[in-house]
């Protein structure tokens, strides 16, 4: 089914540049309806040569309806600039174009002089014998003028114009006449009169439309529908011509003359794959719904013309040469288009099939190359043909939402709106989801440890997606909630922290660890929201900035080692280090710029000791983030519902695989418990009074306390797993080291976090009804260099 795109116009002006801004000035605007399949830079220019009659458009502009000039504002060059930046910009169905074009010269008082005799004379006999002549006469001007040079020029005939003006001595000053290019002018010999003249040869629809004069002068509106027969097809023996096959090799694929096909979309896209199977590169010279003609880029001579045919096929009805033009990969006509049309089956068994295979797949199947750009956009176009526009997407947000929370009323699910927006069109802005199982399964069976970070929608959903991530009893992660925004600031943060709050009971969040990466007001965020919880930084996130300055990678490693120090002593060791490297004048900024990190914030030395976490970084978070790849690059619906379902999937394996478990505790921890039972055997063990143990490793000693629980290496109240020399004293006291690890790795506390899971939803026909919502305001894309 086709669909109309209004294209609102505004030409006869100019546009104007100034430190002021942007503006066109002069012009006037109209609305044209075009199917938004044959938009393209060719027809754009036609909008203004043909329907407002100007005699060329110079340059192209579009803007989305919802931008202004100085933001907005995007010059076309060529197809590209309409297929990746005008197609996409359309919003409601609308899309707005300007054009700086220049008049034409024929002007009110210049009529055309009575119908010139056969006989004329001619500059060239010759010539002018192998020539139909058409005179219009005055009555006709206007109407058949305009429609004749219509069909000219459709047809790739390029008229010129020499004006004939007589002065008072009666002499000829200049002359003014319409000759195809190529052609000498014909000489009328009389004063104000315009001759048309066109060549019969590749010019099929041209004859169609005025070789026959009274055909012609008829009805002109009955030129553009189906039914408009040409008599000289009439019992034609092109009616026996070849039927096309869509199934057949496009590479030996004969166009010839009286091969038909279904409709004009069939002809299109049969001539479309024959060039790209042989690699010659073509335009479409007009492309309409009832004629199109086709020709070589590269203007070797090769074209092909096709119309409607006794209102039940469309026929071929010219070919000219072969191509003769040097095989190419890289051809026009070869883009994101036709791609997603040739692999729509492929993209329906693989929404998120990947840039990467797509372009070796094209290349390998049809010797053509595409850009990563270009298969980036076949598959939005061809989710679009399979799912709809990005509008209807959003239009089913609410309904959505509405959804959820009908099948978990305790959950949390909200949606916010831009406020900028006006009653008549309500756009997008954010929304938050929080499935009450996640929230009550992380508070009942996870450590009060959760990291925040944020990543890139990768599709044509623009923005962000913030989530919540927390650590299991098995230390894998665990998600809490997620929200899509329209970017990380601290706007969006403050939102989604503050309902994470709610979600998670917490007033002040004293007694929980947030990890985060300290970007665009995150902290500020988690200061506000929860200002007793316990932030640590991302040591990777710090490293990165820190490495930059320091290449060495003795002192890199320096670095980590005083990150993973789990006691002060330790960590003051390697910090001298690092000043004797900056003494010596090796690093002369090493130790300093260290320091200058707050080591309290995500050295493991310095870390609380409630959440029995030791994680520096927010690789929970990245986990998630890669955890959801494919997801990210679907529509808003498809990736939510794919987040939905995944986890869904996920928290009912992690029951059954817990099930499978004859251990208290979790699989990593036993292995964690065994590796420390191995190392135990370096240890020796000197009791002292109380529960309080002496341990010996080669020339470091450390203390064991089993009534606080700690030893003095720090591992053991950092993590609440015995250390190894914990374990030697369990050996010495004969005692079984599982007494002692805390209740989050249990494998019934690890059943409490999952046992609520997500619940299942029905398809969209089942959703409640609501009003939709519009895609947010997107900011325009920069021009391409």
């Amino acid at each position: 089914m086709s669909t109309l795109v209004e294209l609102i116009v505004h030409h006869g002006g100019k546009m104007e540049y100034s430190d002021d801004g942007i503006r066109y000035i002069n012009g006037k605007s109209e609305a044209v309806d075009m199917d938004i399949d044959y938009v393209s830079f060719f027809q754009l220019q036609q909008i203004g040569t043909v329907h407002f009659d100007y005699a060329r458009v110079e340059r192209l502009w579009y803007m989305a309806p919802s931008d202004t000039l100085d933001n907005g504002l995007v010059e076309i060059r060529s197809d590209s600039e309409v297929m990746d930046g005008l197609l996409p910009a359309i919003e409601d169905g609308k899309i707005v174009i300007f054009m700086e074009a220049i008049e034409t010269q024929i002007g009110d008082n210049e009529e055309l002089g009575e119908e010139l005799s056969d006989d004329g004379d001619s500059e060239d006999g010759d010539n002018s014998q192998n020539r139909d002549i058409i005179h219009l006469m005055d009555d006709d001007i206007r109407t058949s003028y305009d429609e004749f040079i219509d069909a000219m020029e459709e047809q790739g005939v390029r008229p010129r114009r020499v004006r004939t003006r007589v002065d008072q001595t009666g002499e000829e000053v200049e002359q003014e006449s319409l000759f195809v290019d190529g052609d000498p002018p014909v000489d009328e010999g009389r004063g104000n009169s315009e001759t048309i003249v066109a060549d019969d040869v590749d010019n099929e629809d041209l004859r169609d439309r005025v070789v026959e004069d009274s055909a012609y002068r008829g009805s002109i509106e009955s030129r553009h529908v189906r039914g408009n027969i040409d008599d000289e097809d009439k019992g034609s023996p092109l009616e026996n011509g070849p039927r096309y096959d869509p199934m057949c090799d496009h590479s030996t694929l004969k166009l010839v003359v009286g091969m038909t096909f279904d409709n004009p979309e069939q002809f299109k896209e049969a001539v479309e794959n024959h060039c790209i199977a042989i690699g010659a590169d073509m335009r479409w010279t007009r492309s309409d719904k009832q004629k199109k003609r086709a020709q070589c880029r590269n203007n070797c001579g090769w074209y092909v013309y096709g119309s409607w045919h006794e209102r039940s096929c469309f026929m071929i009805k010219n070919v000219g040469k072969d191509h003769t033009c040097p095989r190419s990969v890289r051809m026009k006509v070869a883009n994101a288009v036709w791609a997603a049309k040739k692999y729509l089956d492929r993209f329906r068994r693989e929404p998120n099939w990947k840039v990467k295979n797509m372009m070796v797949e094209i290349r390998q199947a049809h010797n053509v190359q595409i850009s990563r750009r270009q298969c980036y956009r076949a598959r939005i176009y061809a989710k679009r043909m399979l799912g709809g526009s990005l509008v209807e997407e959003y239009n089913k947000v609410r309904s959505y939402m509405a959804e959820m929370k009908r099948k978990d009323p305790a959950g949390t699910f909200i949606l916010e709106v831009d406020p900028s927006s006006i009653p008549e069109r309500v756009l997008f802005k954010r929304l938050y989801v929080g499935f009450s199982g996640l929230s009550r399964g992380f508070t009942r069976g996870c450590r009060p440890m959760f990291a925040l970070d944020g990543c890139f929608l990768k599709g044509e959903v623009t923005g962000m997606l913030l989530s919540a991530i927390g650590k299991d009893g098995d230390n894998r992660m665990f998600p809490i909630a997620w929200a899509v925004v329209e970017g990380e600031n601290s706007d969006s943060w403050k939102w989604f922290v503050s309902i994470l709050q709610q979600d998670l009971w917490t007033t002040d969040g004293r007694g929980w660890t947030v990890i985060s990466d300290q970007q665009k007001g995150l902290v500020q965020a988690i200061s506000t929201c929860l200002p007793e919880a316990s932030q640590r930084k991302c040591a990777r996130h710090v490293f990165a900035n820190w490495k930059v300055n320091h290449r060495v990678k003795e002192h890199r490693d320096l670095f980590w080692a005083a990150v993973y120090a789990t006691n002060i002593p330790e960590y003051n060791a390697h910090l001298k280090k690092m000043k004797y490297i900056q003494t010596s004048g090796v690093d002369p900024s090493l130790h300093k710029d260290f320091l200058d990190q707050e080591p309290h914030t995500f050295y493991r030395a310095f870390m609380s000791h409630i959440p029995r976490c030791d994680s520096v970084e927010s690789n929970i978070c990245e986990t998630f983030n890669g955890y959801i790849l494919e997801e990210r690059e679907d529509r808003i619906i498809d990736m939510l519902e794919g987040i939905r379902r995944k986890l869904m999937v996920r928290f009912v394996d992690k029951m059954k695989n817990i099930e499978r478990v004859d251990s208290v505790f979790c699989p990593r921890i036993e292995k964690k418990l065994k590796i420390g039972t191995d190392l135990a055997k370096m240890c020796v063990v000197s009791p002292g009074l109380g529960e309080k143990f002496e341990v010996a490793e080669g020339r470091k000693g450390y203390v064991v306390d089993f009534e606080d629980k700690s030893c003095t290496c720090g591992y053991w109240g950092l993590t609440g797993i015995p250390c190894h020399h914990s374990i030697a004293c369990f050996q010495y006291r004969r005692l079984e080291p599982e007494m002692f690890v805390t209740q989050y790795y249990k494998v019934e506390v690890y059943k409490m976090a999952y046992r609520h899971g997500i619940p299942t939803l029905e398809g969209q026909q089942a959703w409640p009804e609501a009003e939709g919502y519009q895609p947010p305001a997107t900011q325009p894309s920069q021009p391409r260099q």
